[in-house]
């Protein structure tokens, strides 16, 4: 596991294979606590897909709002310019129930053996990570944040 305080209030916890670094994980799951995005988990992941439409104007995402929690869900995939690979995200905001601002949960998968071209055969990975996202009890990730 590493921990990352990422600016004042905001941390982040990731976890990978017990076989992977963070270096060169192929697989990893993390917790983060974000005080400085506000509370909107919708504007949270807008932004977010913004950011990645602006690194990668290619990349292929979808955004959920659950219509009760509010939660917002948004699933991604993109690839680094040299297309080494092809990366899945899956990622729930929701706000904290400490009031201090929002949490959130995100599952990665890099495919080392992908490329862009690939992309359309994830689409069934896809559905099944974001209903497991989607699923999680973001609460009880909380305490791996550590503080």
């Amino acid at each position: 596991m590493h921990r990352e305080v990422q600016s004042p209030g905001d941390r982040m916890a990731q976890f990978v294979r017990p076989f992977e670094t963070l270096g060169d994980w192929t697989r990893s799951v993390a917790i983060y606590r974000y005080t400085t995005l506000g509370n909107d988990p919708t504007r949270a992941a807008l932004e977010l897909r913004d950011r990645l439409k602006a690194a990668n104007p290619d990349a292929q995402s979808r955004l959920l709002v659950h219509s009760v929690t509010r939660d917002a869900i948004i699933d991604f995939l993109t690839w680094p310019p040299n297309g080494r690979y092809l990366e899945l995200n899956v990622m729930r905001y929701a706000k904290d129930p400490g009031g201090k601002g929002l949490i959130a949960f995100r599952f990665t998968h890099r495919f080392q053996d992908a490329r862009k071209e690939d992309a359309a055969q994830f689409t069934e990975k896809r559905l099944g990570w974001r209903s497991q996202v989607e699923a999680f009890d973001l609460t009880k990730g909380l305490a791996a944040l550590g503080d």
